[in-house]
C-alpha cells in the first residue's frame, strides 16, 4: 500500500467522522427545539409551526394529503361518515388498537379505527394511507 493510498483512506475516514458528528448534531438540536415547542409555546403556535414544516417538507414529496373533517360547521359530515365506514371494512391484523361501541337503540356493534391508528390500503393500484388525527376546536 502506498502512502497515497493511506492518505487517501485516512482522509475518506476523517469526512466521514465529520459529517456523523453534523448529522448527529443536527438531530440533537432537532429533538431539543421540539422538546421546547412543546412544552413552552401555545398549542396554536405549536400547530402552526407544524403546519409549516408540512408545507415546506410537502414541497418534496409526491404524496397528497386529504382531509375530511368530522363537522362542516355544525353539521355532520357525510363524507367523514362514509370514510369512518370504509375503514372499519379495512382493519387488520396489523392495527394495535380499534374503537368498538354500541349505542342504546342499536342492534349492532360499530367498529371504527382509533385516534392516530393508520390503515393502509390499495385501490385501483394507488396505495393510501389512512390516519384518524384529532385535534380540539
Amino acid at each position: 500500500m502506498s502512502s497515497s493510498d493511506s492518505s487517501s483512506a485516512e482522509s475518506r475516514l476523517a469526512t466521514a467522522k465529520t459529517v456523523l458528528t453534523t448529522a448527529a448534531s443536527v438531530a440533537a438540536t432537532a429533538m431539543l427545539a421540539k422538546s421546547l415547542v412543546q412544552d413552552y409555546l401555545p398549542d396554536e403556535v405549536h400547530q402552526y409551526i407544524s403546519y409549516a414544516f408540512r408545507i415546506f417538507f410537502g414541497y418534496f414529496s409526491s404524496q397528497m394529503t386529504i382531509i375530511i373533517e368530522e363537522f362542516e360547521g355544525f353539521v355532520h359530515n357525510e363524507v367523514f361518515e362514509a370514510a369512518e365506514a370504509y375503514l372499519a371494512t379495512k382493519i387488520s391484523p396489523s392495527n394495535k388498537r380499534i374503537k368498538v361501541s354500541k349505542h342504546e337503540k342499536e342492534n349492532n356493534y360499530n367498529v371504527t379505527v382509533e385516534r392516530d391508528e393508520e390503515v393502509i390500503d390499495t385501490f385501483n393500484g394507488v396505495k393510501f394511507r389512512w390516519v384518524l388525527l384529532c385535534h380540539q376546536v
